[in-house]
């Protein structure tokens, strides 16, 4: 498992990433969200950087 800087729970954050990709996906390939697929990858990639980066403790 790639580890990020701050990441202080990589087990807890694994399953955030997981769980928002998968959802964010899902939401697209339904219309749910807008835009084209780069727009779509771009934005999730800043959401999972994000999720890395947030301080649990």
């Amino acid at each position: 498992m790639a580890r990020f800087p701050r990441c202080t729970e990589p087990e807890l954050i694994a399953s955030a990433v997981a769980a928002a990709f998968a959802g964010t996906l899902a939401d697209w390939l339904r219309g749910l969200v807008e835009g084209g697929s780069d727009r779509i990858a771009h934005q999730i990639w800043r959401l999972l950087v994000t999720l890395h980066r947030t301080p649990l403790r």
